[in-house]
């Protein structure tokens, strides 16, 4: 299974919308969560490895938009959802 996973992320880095595709993977797992940029990063930055600032800045400014997002959800979301779990 990891082999899989493994060999996927080389490909996925292989590419060279392989940026953009980091951004969304950084943006969704802030609050989704389906799996972790690290999976992309690692093989990004051996693969480039004079571009790992801009691989470190695009996770890092997805991740960071994401957690807004997530944050504003929560905000938003508190009183239908949250207010009756406490309660429960």
């Amino acid at each position: 299974m990891f082999k899989k996973i493994y060999e996927k992320s080389l490909e996925i880095a292989a590419y060279k919308s392989s940026y953009y595709f980091l951004g969304f993977i950084s943006f969704i797992e802030s609050f989704i969560f389906p799996l972790p940029p690290d999976l992309l990063i690692i093989p990004m930055t051996i693969a480039k490895m004079n571009n790992w600032f801009k691989i470190a800045l695009i996770a890092t400014t997805g991740s960071s938009l994401g957690a807004c997002i997530g944050y504003f959800i929560g905000y938003i979301f508190f009183n239908e959802v949250g207010i009756p779990i406490f309660e429960l």
